[in-house]
This record gives structure tokens, sequence and C-alpha cells, in this order.
């Protein structure tokens, strides 16, 4: 499987390796006047899909449907790709801060 922006760049697509072609896309959270789209590399984990984007918002997506699991609003651009230690998932925001949500849950 590979996943890879889509266009136009606002959108995520992952594709399966046989034909290359998407499976399903999402359109990421963007802000008119920001970084549009997908701005990480994404975490997959037990067939979740876990990115950010330059709407200031970590998406959970399930990998067979691309539906979406749950979000968390950020105050600014998320600009680290997430990490997850047991249930917890970490990232980077463009505010300098450093934050934990519950990858299964999210926030609550």
């Amino acid at each position: 499987m590979c996943l890879s922006p889509a266009p136009p760049p606002s959108r995520c697509a992952p594709s399966t390796r046989r034909t290359g072609r998407p499976r399903w896309t999402v359109n990421a959270p963007h802000e008119p006047d920001r970084s549009d789209g997908v701005q990480t590399s994404p975490l997959i984990h037990h067939g979740t899909v876990h990115t950010g984007s330059g709407g200031n918002t970590v998406l959970a997506l399930d990998l067979a449907t691309g539906r979406e699991k749950w979000r968390f609003r950020a105050p600014r651009v998320v600009d680290s790709s997430p990490a997850r230690i047991g249930d917890l998932l970490y990232f980077g925001c463009f505010d300098r801060g450093l934050y934990a949500v519950n990858a299964i849950h999210g926030p609550e």
C-alpha cells in the first residue's frame, strides 16, 4: 500500500500496490491563507492512518475505508509527523508545542 497526496494537494489517497489506483481519497482540512492539505508523513498503526494537516488538524482515518475516526484541532499548523507510544499519539505544532492525544479515541 502506498499513501500519497492526490490532486488537489488538500487530498490524501492510499493506493494498492498492484494497480496504483487510489482505494479512497480524503479532503484534508486546510486554511485558505496557509499551507494546504496533508503536512506530515502518515503513521499507520492497527488499521488507522494518523496524519497532520495545514488546517491545524490531526486526523485518524480508517485504513480500509478512509472514514474519519476522530480529529483534533490544534492552535496552529501541525508540522511534525505523529509518533505513537502505547495508546498516546504525539505530534508537534507550529506554536512550538508538543501534544499527546489518545490514539484510539482522540480528544475526549
